[in-house]
């Protein structure tokens, strides 16, 4: 299924410096939201702090522009960026109609 092509597109996608990065949803899961998305988030992570120092900080500087002023959001969505963006201003309190908008333009 799903996993036999992401597994079949692994190799020649390394080696084209392409990441193949994958989250599963399951029925255990369904309460805890953006399972899939945080998996894929922490599989980026671990790539980006186990790569050389270079592309370390291309790569966070990248994520910075992204990210611009979120960065705590995606902070609290996958603490393991916290290394890597360092402390981050706290998040403006907003009401839920705001923070969808705000969290769905984080993920673009």
């Amino acid at each position: 299924g799903k996993t036999s092509l992401a597994n079949a597109i692994r190799p020649p996608a390394s080696e084209s410096n392409c990441l193949v990065l994958e989250g599963k949803f399951n029925q255990f899961d369904l309460d805890v939201p953006y399972v899939a998305l945080r998996q894929v988030l922490q599989q980026l992570c671990t790539t980006i702090l186990r790569a050389n120092d270079a592309e370390k900080i291309t790569w966070v500087k990248q994520i910075r522009e992204a990210v611009q002023d979120h960065g705590a959001l995606l902070i609290h969505l996958v603490p393991e960026f916290s290394p890597l963006l360092g402390n981050q201003p706290p998040l403006e309190a907003i009401g839920p109609l705001e923070a969808r908008h705000r969290f769905a333009s984080l993920i673009q």
